[in-house]
């Protein structure tokens, strides 16, 4: 077996928590997918209306 030494910390690879914290709200967010409720083949990634009828796209659970 081969024992590495630990990574030696630098401003690249040092992390803080409020910045994981950032990172996974913007994933969640980025997630989000808008529907329209007459039209379910339509999907999007952000809010607007339907191409299809003008209704409001709504989103999706």
């Amino acid at each position: 077996m081969i024992n590495f030494p630990p990574p030696k910390k630098n401003a690249k690879t040092e992390i803080t928590v409020k910045e994981m914290a950032d990172t996974k709200n913007e994933n969640m967010e980025a997630k989000k997918t808008y529907t329209c409720s007459m039209h379910p083949e339509v999907i999007s990634d952000k809010p607007g209306k339907c191409p299809k009828c003008g209704m409001e796209l709504i989103e999706k659970k």
